[in-house]
């Protein structure tokens, strides 16, 4: 992957892809070969599980400052960052509130903030809206757009969404098997910025094509 790169990996259910991203993250070690991530994962990498993993007893805004307070910010540098990032996904007027009183899609963005509250070169996105209805969605991955556009890190984004994945990558990689290989690569070359109205271009359905004759 380049910097700068979003890489989407798509592939069948079970052979591996979740895996792939906690290897990219540091989370799991290599049987063999060898993970070289272009950005220290101690201070580089975040990432976004299926799930929005809020701490249940603390508000959306102290979910989001969570990790400024791991890295040792004090207090009074905090505020700013989390209220940057909460007004990046419209959530600035839910700060003081508990997870339980989100809804899905509202979780997932206090997910999101708390991942860019420190800008990371390396942001690692599984199925992040996989439960969440077609309109959330399409607002989300908006979202995900703009938050890319402000500091172009890395993504690699696992999904199962074929158009998901060409409305938002570079480049869509293929996957399959147990253990996974690589079945092939499909590049996208659309200008950015994407508006959710792309995913009905000829174009876009071209590549999803390609992409799924790989699956």
């Amino acid at each position: 992957m380049a910097p700068g790169e979003v890489v989407a990996v798509v592939g069948p259910s079970g052979c591996g892809k979740s895996t792939l991203l906690r290897l990219a993250a540091g989370l799991l070690a290599p049987t063999g070969g060898s993970v070289r991530p272009g950005a220290p994962t101690a201070d580089g990498c975040a990432f976004v599980f299926q799930a929005p993993t809020l701490l249940p007893w603390r508000s959306v805004r102290d979910n989001v400052a969570l990790p400024l307070e791991l890295a040792g910010l004090p207090p009074a540098d905090r505020g700013p960052l989390v209220d940057a990032a909460l007004a990046r996904v419209e959530l600035a007027d839910a700060a003081e509130l508990l997870p339980r009183a989100l809804s899905g899609g509202m979780q997932m963005r206090c997910s999101l903030a708390r991942a860019w509250v420190r800008p990371p070169r390396l942001l690692l996105l599984d199925e992040p809206f996989g439960a969440l209805d077609a309109l959330t969605r399409g607002r989300l991955q908006q979202t995900i757009q703009g938050l890319w556009a402000d500091q172009r890190p890395t993504v690699l984004l696992v999904t199962h969404d074929i158009d998901e994945a060409v409305l938002l990558a570079d480049r869509v990689v293929v996957v399959s098997g147990r253990p996974l290989c690589v079945a092939g690569a499909v590049d996208v070359p659309l200008a950015r910025p994407r508006p959710a109205a792309l995913r009905h271009d000829p174009a876009v359905g071209a590549l999803a094509r390609r992409v799924e004759a790989l699956l």
